[in-house]
């Protein structure tokens, strides 16, 4: 585990709810934190999801979806941009995009 680079933790609120909390937090405790990229997918997010946050992210960017209608009857709390696509994105993201021709 000394040489991890990645830990990718998919359907993150669905481990969770399952029951497998303490499983997961050992698994990214185990993971050494220096040179560690974590990349954690949930379609909610909950205080239990929030905890793994905290415990594995050192500088969380959430990147949040939703169509146009969402953010049209939302109450203007959100604090991320929108771009050009009408997609949502956070505030610190960056992206970059590369097109790769076969």
């Amino acid at each position: 585990m000394d040489d991890l680079e990645f830990l990718i933790l998919d359907e993150a609120d669905r481990l969770l709810d399952l029951g497998f909390q303490e499983e997961v937090h050992e698994i990214v405790k185990a993971c050494p934190l220096e040179q560690r990229q974590t990349l954690l997918f949930s379609a909610t997010m909950n205080t239990k999801v929030d905890d793994l946050i905290q415990l594995s992210l050192k500088r969380p960017v959430r990147l949040n979806i939703s169509t146009k209608k969402d953010r049209d009857s939302s109450s203007g709390n959100n604090q991320g941009g929108t771009s050009s696509s009408g997609v949502e994105v956070a505030p610190r993201l960056e992206q970059e995009f590369i097109r790769v021709r076969a």
